[in-house]
């Protein structure tokens, strides 16, 4: 019975924390959505500087010249960029296995 007092009691105020809350978990939804997409894009642009990264060593290397990747921005090493390669290769040679020999 007092239970049902504080409730009719206390309506309005139930009714405004409700509201709140409803607004706070909207916002939540936003903001978790708007971190993903932040996130996505941030894992995308750094796709995008190893890749161009390792073209610059590739390039670089064939022509037998050294070169500062600190020049053209990158925080890698040639050492870690020449680690990015072999990794990539090893993916690429795992996920795509030579045929047997007949």
């Amino acid at each position: 019975m007092a239970r049902a007092t504080t409730f009719e009691n206390k309506k309005p105020e139930l009714d405004r924390l409700h509201r709140y809350e409803s607004r706070l978990q909207r916002q939540l939804s936003k903001d978790s959505l708007e971190l993903r997409e932040l996130q996505s894009q941030r894992t995308s642009l750094a796709k995008q500087h190893e890749d161009q990264a390792m073209r610059l060593q590739i390039h670089f290397s064939k022509q037998g010249k050294t070169w500062n990747p600190a020049d053209f921005g990158f925080v890698w090493s040639t050492g870690e960029i020449a680690a990015m390669i072999q990794l990539y290769c090893d993916r690429f040679i795992a996920e795509n296995p030579m045929p047997a020999a007949a």
